[in-house]
């Protein structure tokens, strides 16, 4: 159990069937111990990163069960936001859905109603999403709406479950069943009482709404920001057993790791030292010690990139996951260069993947199944990218052949994407047996500048892991690569 001082342990879960948790099942996990810029609360589980909103302002703090937290002093100090990064399309549960929230929760105030975490539109006649809160009655809440008045689930403790001045760890996991039935609570990883307060959901109308997430807030700063402390606050795809509630309140919550297919770090050489994809350096590339680490790969006036060949293990389809990453310092804004790809240019065999960037300084992300009509584009805004500086670029793609499948990151920090293009079918390849080129596409567009750790992910990284490989690079323990 972790050491705690006066702090106890609850947990609010909504059970109907027992599945095992697995690293997959993680959808979101925000355990405040690493915060970027001071407002930038990295996901550790996901790639729902969130930054502070509204009121006067939150901050860390070391006063925490586990790492650090975050802290509200007042009422109305504000709410994290996930809309300010992105719109988690992973946290917008249908009534079908089951899932699970947990969290560490330190109170101040016990005549107030606030929030743990809620996705919840209260505009009249839109009155629908999810959350899980406190009253002044210092009871948990668990919401689950169709519309205000009637089509709503709502189930609470008793009384007097939430005490003032001391942290409680707080879960829930709803079953999808559309029933307050398939709620119940717990304190210290063991059942407690159960109120049903409404149970009017109808098989009908969804939950789902385009509000954003918010930590410790409800719709946007409605009145109902946290006054007090959070940790450790976490989301799952699926219903928690009460075993695995019990652990995580003992353990805490278990995050992904991952491992590269391919990593080149040009350090004197264009050896993959994670897989053995190794590269040919062609045209006019060298190895230079204005790098980020040790060595790196200057291109002088895009004539040159790296050929990888066609590694099987590399070859993407449109329903696979996959994340690329890399250092990259650009010696020209009005070039279109990439960073690595796999693409074939022929016409009529347009496929494969690439990411690069344009004479507008975007990051750029493409996934082809044919030139013309069926390709998926994502970029950054203009001047995302500048000259002459080293920035780290990552992408990861989620396997759903959809542009909201994508993630943008710039020097660790997910920026906002824009959607180009977005006509993918389920139907046709993206695979193709043209090489894998770094600082190249199919031979072609070169690129100018220098390139530095150049890796290529199996899977998507979450924003915490895509930080930690900003801040401190890719590292190598015994004979594997790993993000520690």
């Amino acid at each position: 159990m972790k050491t705690l001082i006066l702090k106890m342990a609850l947990i609010f879960t909504v059970i109907a069937v027992s599945a095992t948790v697995r690293a997959a099942d993680l959808i979101s996990y925000w355990n405040f111990d690493n915060g970027g810029d001071g407002t930038y609360i990295l996901d550790d589980g996901g790639v729902n990163p969130a930054k502070f909103a509204g009121g006067g302002g939150g901050t860390f703090t070391n006063n925490t069960p586990n790492g650090s937290a975050y802290a509200w002093a007042a009422a109305d100090d504000g709410y994290l936001n996930m809309a300010v990064v992105s719109s988690p399309a992973d946290l917008n549960f249908e009534r079908t859905n089951a899932f699970s929230v947990v969290g560490w929760v330190y109170r101040n105030d016990a005549d107030s109603q606030d929030y743990l975490i809620s996705k919840q539109n209260n505009t009249s006649g839109q009155f629908r999403g999810w959350a899980v809160g406190f009253d002044n009655n210092q009871r948990i809440r668990f919401f689950l709406w169709q519309d205000f008045s009637a089509k709503i689930l709502t189930v609470n403790s008793d009384n007097n479950a939430m005490s003032v001045g001391t942290w409680i760890h707080v879960a829930v996991t709803y079953d999808g069943s559309l029933d307050a039935s398939g709620v119940v609570l717990y304190v210290n990883g063991v059942a407690i009482k159960a109120n049903i307060q409404k149970n009017g959901l109808n098989t009908t109308l969804t939950t789902k709404t385009t509000t954003p997430v918010n930590i410790g807030g409800r719709a946007n700063n409605n009145g109902f920001d946290f006054n007090g402390m959070l940790d450790d606050v976490a989301v799952y795809s699926g219903v928690l057993t009460p075993a695995e509630v019990a652990d995580i309140y003992n353990n805490g919550v278990s995050a992904p790791t991952v491992n590269p297919i391919s990593l080149w770090r040009f350090d004197g050489s264009a050896v993959d030292t994670a897989d053995g994809n190794n590269g040919t350096v062609v045209g006019s590339g060298s190895y230079t010690n204005d790098a980020k680490f040790v060595s790196a790969l200057h291109f002088d006036a895009a004539e040159g990139y790296v050929n990888i060949g066609d590694k099987e293990n590399l070859n993407f389809e449109y329903n696979d996951a996959f994340t690329i990453m890399g250092w990259v310092k650009r010696g020209d804004a009005d070039s279109q260069d990439y960073l690595i790809s796999k693409q074939n240019t022929t016409s009529g065999l347009n496929r494969g993947w690439a990411v690069g960037f344009d004479n507008n300084h975007r990051i750029r992300f493409w996934l082809w199944q044919d030139y013309d009509t069926q390709i998926l584009t994502v970029n950054s805004g203009n001047n995302a990218m500048s000259l002459d500086t080293w920035v780290h670029v990552a992408v990861t793609y989620d396997g759903s052949a959809d542009a909201s499948g994508v993630h943008l990151y710039k020097d660790g920090k997910q920026i906002v994407g824009n959607m180009q293009n977005n006509t993918l079918t389920t139907n046709i390849t993206t695979k193709t047996t043209t090489p894998v080129n770094i600082g190249g596409r199919n031979n072609a567009f070169s690129f100018n500048g220098t390139l530095d750790e150049v890796a290529v992910y199996g899977s998507v990284l979450t924003s915490s892991q895509i930080w930690d490989v900003c801040n401190n690079g890719i590292r190598k323990k015994g004979t594997m690569i790993i993000i520690k």
